[in-house]
């Protein structure tokens, strides 16, 4: 059977065509990735024209998030599988409350432990011992980078962020289909000389095959959103890398 190791269940955005791509060649032998679908414009968006990054602030907007992520974990419970993930990295890092509703939301439905790529995230940048970042994002709005911005250096989690650099996508859909090669250019431009580590942030970027030559030439750890919840859903499954994409991977 497939995932005799471990099943790995995904919750992604309808526009992400990065994810499974990305995720399955991360997973070692006998781990495999199921995916459902998530629409995140919702009745109300499109009822008041409020624009998406409504669903990070509007109460409203959450509340309906996590009753569309509650019902596609419960299908998701069906294939048994041994840890659920939320991947849309800003939206589980809105708010601490946010994230740890959406986590318990998640687990109770699937029946298995849950985690958001925000929580893996924060997981990570601590695993390689980072303090000040250099933020890299295919964002078009700074209000998404205010975001991630707000949560890392929120006092429970610790960070802070030294400099940013954006690749200004125009839309889900270009962002999703970028170049590795942009997520290198960008990577490099949020550089620093105060920055100990980069974070490649947002799970619709394309970023894998750009992680381990970002390290290398810029002699610092290199964190992206998608390697970084690939990692943590292995630790929880309890299920080494056989590859490593980065120095992330060589942390337990």
């Amino acid at each position: 059977m497939y995932g005799w190791r471990g099943r790995i269940a995904i919750i992604v955005g309808k526009r992400n065509a990065v994810c499974e791509p990305e995720f399955s060649k991360m997973v070692p032998t006998g781990v495999s990735v199921y995916a459902a679908r998530a629409d995140t414009h919702t009745a109300k968006q499109s009822r008041d024209n409020i624009e998406p990054v409504a669903i990070y602030t509007d109460p409203e907007v959450m509340d309906q998030v996590e009753k569309n992520t509650e019902k596609l974990a419960a299908n998701l419970a069906g294939l048994k599988p041994n840890v659920i993930v939320f991947t849309h990295n800003a939206a589980s890092m809105a708010s601490i409350q946010f994230n740890d509703s959406l986590t318990k939301t998640m687990a109770k439905q699937a029946g298995c432990p849950a985690l958001t790529a925000g929580s893996a995230v924060v997981q990570a940048l601590k695993a390689v011992g980072a303090q000040r970042i250099g933020l890299a994002d295919p964002f078009p709005k700074p209000f998404l980078t205010q975001i991630v911005k707000n949560h890392l250096q929120h006092p429970e989690v610790g960070f802070e962020v030294v400099n940013h650099a954006t690749a200004q996508g125009d839309n889900p859909f270009a962002i999703t289909n970028m170049s590795p090669t942009t997520a290198y250019q960008i990577g490099k431009k949020a550089d620093h000389s105060r920055a100990d580590t980069i974070l490649l942030s947002a799970n619709i970027w394309r970023t894998l095959e750009i992680i381990e030559p970002l390290e290398q030439d810029l002699g610092k750890p290199v964190i992206a959103a998608n390697q970084a919840t690939i990692w943590a859903a292995l630790k929880m499954i309890g299920v080494p890398p056989e590859r490593h994409y980065g120095s992330l991977f060589t942390h337990n």
